[in-house]
């Protein structure tokens, strides 16, 4: 039981992370390219945000979960330092 709660825990938050990446994402690329505000760069990045938002979303944010959900499976099934080998 105390298992499939830690792979449930893991799966959520690896889900809000990379719902946080994905929403991220275009906030901080449309950020650096509107350094200069009449940029070709930031017009575009304004014009194409919807979709550029949706696309993060449906591309980073599944990728970014993954890798989290990896890092913390592996976090789990590491051995800890208290849990030296018993004689």
């Amino acid at each position: 039981m105390r298992a499939a709660l830690s792979r449930l825990a893991s799966v959520l938050v690896a889900v809000a992370a990379g719902a946080a990446v994905g929403f991220a994402y275009p906030y901080l690329e449309l950020s650096l390219a509107c350094r200069t505000p009449a940029s070709e760069a930031c017009i575009r990045g304004r014009a194409y945000f919807s979709l550029t938002l949706t696309v993060s979303l449906v591309v980073i944010g599944p990728i970014a979960a993954g890798v989290v959900y990896a890092l913390l499976a592996w976090l789990r099934r590491r051995p800890r330092r208290d849990e030296g080998v018993r004689s």
